[in-house]
């Protein structure tokens, strides 16, 4: 983060929320500040190195991603990738879970919205409120 933040013209930002399941984690989007991230200090790395940059909001409602980083099947597209990256990963998902990650698709379609709705609301006042954007 540090080594690019000065090259930087606009950030996606986003939070994060992890879980693991059996073939690997769970990936899912959440509002900002409920998420894995430290985004307090990801903003402060970024308004520190390149003030001018630009922020905007990246948040999906949908269910959370399966990421099956234990399978054959998943690494045999990334033959050089050591196992060291894989360990950090878990790692990093095992001292972040989430307790609640959003299942959103067995919604009906208007709580889906109102959710959404939710979502985008809380992320907003969120980087407004703690972030100071």
């Amino acid at each position: 983060m540090e080594a690019l933040a000065p090259y930087a013209f606009t950030v996606h930002l986003k939070d994060q929320a992890v879980r693991k399941y059996d073939n690997g984690f769970l990936l899912g989007d959440i509002p900002l500040g409920q998420g894995c991230f430290d985004l307090k200090r990801m903003v402060a790395i970024l308004k520190r190195a390149k003030p001018e940059v630009r922020m905007s909001l990246e948040l999906i409602t949908r269910d959370a991603l399966e990421i099956p980083c234990l399978t054959e099947k998943y690494w045999s597209t990334m033959p050089t990738v050591d196992g060291t990256d894989l360990a950090r990963t878990l790692r990093f998902v095992r001292e972040h879970p989430a307790t609640d990650i959003q299942q959103v698709s067995s919604l009906p379609l208007e709580k889906q919205v109102e959710l959404e709705d939710t979502n985008i609301a809380a992320s907003l006042q969120y980087a407004q409120q703690e972030l100071g954007l």
